[in-house]
C-alpha cells in the first residue's frame, strides 16, 4: 500500500490525472483478484503459524509454509494472464479508454514483482508469528525510502510516468522478499521451519478450507470497494480519482490498526496454542482498552493535518477542493474500520473465520453494495452517499463482530469476591474432521478441527478456564 500512495503522490505532482486514476484502477484489480487470494491463504496460514509457534511445532509450521507457497505459486499463472488483458476488463466495466490502457501497462510491468510479493507475504507471516515485527518494520522503512527515490527519479527526471512507477513498485516487491529471506536465514529459531517440500493432502485441504473462509471474509470487503470504485466512473473522472485517493489514504492509515490487529492475533493464537488461556483472555480485554486512545490519536493527527496531506497529493485546485470536501467522512469511516480491525485480530487469533464470513457477507455484499448503488444512481448523492453507506456498513460489522466474540463464543463472569473476570472458551469440535499428527518424538497427538479450522488444540485440553 505504501508504494501505491507514493506512486499516486508523485504522479499527481509530476504527471497527469489519467495516470493517477490508472494506478488507482490497477490497485482495484489487484485487490479484486491477486491480493484477495493472497490475503485469504496467508491469513489462514497466519493462524496456524501462531499456534505452531505457541506449541513449538516448528516442523509443522514449515509444512504449512510450503503448502502456502505451492498454493500461491499455482495461482500466479492464471492471475497473470488475467492481469495481462486487464484493459479489456476495465473497458467492459465502462472505464475511460485511455485510463484503462495506462492501467494495463502498469499491471503488465508489475507481474514479475507480483510473484515475489506473494512469497514475501508468506515469509512476513512467518516472521510476525515468531515476534520479529521490528525487523519487518525496518525492511518496510528501507524499501519505502528506496521506492520513493527510485520512483521519483524515474517519474520526475526521466519522465517515465506510470511506467517508471510500475518499475519501481516491481523492484520494491523483489527487494522486500530478498531482505525477508536474509532475515530468516540469520534467525536460528525461524530457520527450523525450513524443511524439504512434502505433499501432504491434509495440509492442502486444511489450508484451502480455512483460507477459503478467510478469503471470503476479506474479499467481500475488497470486492465491495472495487465495485464502488468502478461504479464511481458515472460521476466523472475527477470524482473517481478523489474517491480512489481517499480509499488509498484510508488503507494506508489503516496499517496501524492492521499492525495492532496482527500482533494481538499472534499473541492470542500463540497463547491458545501454548494452552495459556488466561493470558489469551487478558489480551482479548486489552484489545478493546487500546482502541480508544489509538483512535483518538489518529483522529487528531488526520484532522489537524488534512490540509497538508491533500496539498501533498496534487496541485490541481479542483482535486484539492473535492478531497477536502469528503475527507471528514473518510475519517469517520476510518475510525469505525479501526474498531473492526481490532476485533478482527481477536477473531483470527481464535480461528472464528466461518462466523465472521457471514458478518462480512451481510455487511458488504447485502448492505454496502446495494446501498451505495442506490445512493449513487437513484438518489444522486455522489461521494457523500458512498461514504455514508460505508459508515453504516462498519457500524453493522462491528456490532456483528461483538456478538461473535462476546455473545456466541465467550462467557464473562464477574465475581465480587476477588473482582476477577473468567473467560470460558467454548469450542465445538466435529469428530469426523479429526486427524492425527505425529510430533518430532514420534508420539501421536490427537488434533481436532475446531470451528472448521485446524486449530491445533489438543482434545484433552479443551476445557473451561478456572
Amino acid at each position: 500500500m505504501i508504494p501505491d500512495i507514493i506512486n499516486i503522490q508523485l504522479l499527481g505532482v509530476y504527471a497527469s490525472t489519467e495516470e493517477v486514476n490508472a494506478v488507482g484502477l490497477s490497485t482495484a484489480l489487484l485487490n479484486l483478484m491477486p491480493f484477495s487470494i493472497m490475503a485469504g491463504t496467508n491469513g489462514a496460514l497466519e493462524t496456524f503459524l501462531n499456534q505452531c509457534h505457541g506449541s513449538k511445532q516448528y516442523s509443522l509450521a514449515g509444512q504449512y509454509l510450503n503448502t502456502a507457497r505451492i498454493i500461491l505459486i499455482s495461482a500466479f499463472l492464471p492471475l497473470s494472464l488475467i492481469l495481462w488483458f486487464s484493459d479489456s476488463i476495465l473497458i467492459f466495466f465502462k472505464q475511460d479508454f485511455i485510463t484503462s490502457n495506462l492501467a494495463n501497462t502498469y499491471l503488465q510491468i508489475l507481474i514479475p514483482g507480483l510473484l515475489f510479493q506473494f512469497l514475501f507475504d508468506i515469509q512476513k507471516r512467518l516472521l510476525q508469528a515468531f515476534k520479529l515485527q521490528k525487523y519487518l518494520m525496518l525492511i518496510t522503512l528501507f524499501t519505502s525510502f528506496t521506492h520513493y527515490i527510485t520512483a521519483r527519479v524515474l517519474i520526475e527526471y526521466y519522465d517515465m510516468g506510470i511506467i517508471g512507477a510500475a518499475i519501481a513498485t516491481s523492484s520494491t516487491y523483489i527487494i522486500n522478499y530478498i531482505l525477508s529471506m536474509v532475515l530468516t536465514y540469520f534467525q536460528p529459531v525461524v530457520s527450523l521451519t525450513s524443511i524439504g517440500v512434502s505433499i501432504d493432502g491434509h495440509k492442502f485441504r486444511t489450508l484451502i478450507k480455512v483460507g477459503f473462509y478467510n478469503f471470503m471474509m476479506g474479499s467481500f470487503k475488497f470486492w465491495s470497494y472495487q465495485y464502488i470504485i468502478l461504479l464511481s466512473a458515472y460521476i466523472g473522472m475527477i470524482e473517481q480519482t478523489v474517491l480512489i485517493t481517499l480509499f488509498m489514504i484510508n488503507n494506508l492509515l489503516l496499517s496501524l490498526a492492521i499492525g495492532v490487529s496482527t500482533s494481538f492475533s499472534q499473541l492470542i493464537g500463540s497463547s491458545i496454542g501454548g494452552k495459556r488461556y488466561n493470558t489469551a483472555k487478558n489480551y482479548v480485554v486489552f484489545v478493546y482498552q487500546l482502541y480508544l486512545p489509538i483512535s483518538l490519536f489518529m483522529f487528531l493527527i488526520i484532522f489537524i493535518g488534512k490540509g497538508k496531506i491533500v496539498q501533498m497529493l496534487s496541485k490541481d485546485e479542483i482535486f484539492i477542493e473535492k478531497m477536502l470536501q469528503f475527507i471528514d467522512l473518510m475519517i469517520i469511516a476510518l475510525l469505525l474500520d479501526y474498531l473492526s480491525m481490532f476485533q478482527m485480530g481477536i477473531i483470527r487469533g481464535i480461528g472464528l473465520y466461518q462466523k465472521s464470513v457471514i458478518a462480512y457477507f451481510f455487511g458488504f455484499a447485502i448492505l454496502l453494495s446495494p446501498l451505495a448503488t442506490l445512493q449513487l444512481l437513484i438518489f444522486n448523492q455522489g461521494q457523500q452517499g458512498i461514504w455514508t453507506s460505508l459508515i453504516a456498513t462498519f457500524v453493522f460489522i462491528n456490532i456483528c463482530y461483538a456478538l461473535i466474540i462476546w455473545g456466541l463464543n465467550f462467557r464473562f463472569q464477574f465475581y465480587d469476591g476477588n473482582n476477577t473476570i473468567k473467560l470460558e472458551k467454548q469450542v465445538k469440535c466435529q469428530q469426523q474432521q479429526s486427524t492425527q499428527n505425529i510430533d518430532e518424538n514420534g508420539n501421536n497427538q490427537f488434533l481436532l478441527i475446531a470451528n472448521h479450522t485446524d486449530s491445533l488444540v489438543k482434545k484433552d485440553n479443551i476445557q473451561s478456564i478456572n
